[in-house]
């Protein structure tokens, strides 16, 4: 049964990308009384276009924080009558996803955020979102506590535990997220490396700064996890513990954008959730939503000592946190 009135935040994007639209759409459901719907079909991660993304690789819950949730492979299902906002949604394009004929333009994605941030409603049962919502994202605790509902599939929670078991301990950690591309386009973070060895002096620098610091605080010597899409990236940092996984050749490009992405998809997971298991987050580019999740979920050690090392308060994509 579909429910009379809905919320599809649609993405086949990157993890990350997912991730911060659905909670952005998920603040618009509860301000509107409807029912939330994650689409995360024609992923390049996953093996088939009738595969919702999310229930790979999370477990959705029947209600997120109150809101009713539907973010299974029931979304194939969906047949609502509509009117649709933005009116060029319908039953069937709903289903059919091509990023040249649906691309959401700047100004449409501009206007869903003004209308999520107003907490307004629209005439249409049947909302559709399809863009990056971050400017209209809940508050660090909201997010924190959404994303606490959204347990990872067992056979990723498995890795995880194993990894962080075997290689973590008690000991701080500083984490460290680089993405690099690997010859592939990185849109609006292309500017960060537009000089490759300033990009990477930078990233050394916030990278010790942090590591100084957080030793400094706990008495221990931190240990430096590193998460990368680039070999290049890995090889800069010798003493960095890291996760054994399928690089491309470099300069192929991004992992998360090829046709065999779906091969990577439970590494790109479990080093997601991994970089929510440390205590301080360095983030390169800083605007890189891989580590939002890492950002929003990292334990909740000593960040308020190291609020110099931040670029400032209120940031919300700050390089380290």
């Amino acid at each position: 049964m579909t429910p009379d009135r809905l919320v599809v935040a649609k993405r086949n994007s990157g993890l990350g990308d997912c991730l911060v639209s659905l909670l952005a759409a998920w603040r618009f459901a509860r301000a509107t009384g409807r029912t939330l719907v994650a689409d995360w079909r024609f992923s390049p991660y996953a093996h088939w276009s009738k595969v919702n993304l999310l229930a790979e690789a999370f477990q959705p819950p029947a209600a997120l924080d109150g809101v009713p949730f539907l973010g299974d492979y029931r979304v194939n299902e969906l047949r609502p009558a509509g009117p649709f906002h933005p009116p060029d949604w319908d039953a069937t394009t709903l289903h059919v996803y091509s990023r040249v004929d649906h691309r959401r333009s700047m100004a449409e994605q501009e206007a869903a955020v003004r209308l999520i941030l107003s907490g307004e409603d629209v005439p249409a049962p049947v909302v559709v979102f399809d863009g990056c919502l971050v400017e209209a994202l809940p508050d660090a605790e909201t997010c924190r506590r959404l994303l606490t509902q959204l347990p990872p599939v067992p056979t990723v929670a498995d890795r995880v535990e194993a990894f962080a078991a075997e290689h973590f301990g008690a000991r701080p950690i500083v984490g460290l997220h680089v993405r690099h591309g690997n010859g592939g386009g990185v849109m609006d973070l292309a500017a960060f490396w537009a000089d490759p060895p300033a990009a990477l002096a930078r990233i050394v620098a916030v990278t010790e700064a942090a590591t100084r610091a957080l030793a400094s605080v706990t008495g221990t010597d931190p240990l430096l996890f590193l998460c990368t899409d680039s070999t290049d990236i890995e090889a800069a940092f010798p003493h960095a513990l890291t996760r054994r996984k399928f690089f491309r050749e470099p300069g192929a490009g991004e992992l998360h954008n090829w046709p065999l992405a779906f091969v990577t998809r439970n590494d790109a997971l479990v080093e997601m959730l991994l970089l929510g298991r440390t205590d301080v987050l360095v983030r390169c580019p800083r605007g890189s939503f891989f580590s939002f999740y890492g950002a929003i979920m990292k334990r909740r050690a000593p960040v308020d000592d190291l609020v110099s090392l931040r670029g400032g308060k209120g940031r919300l994509f700050p390089a380290l946190c």
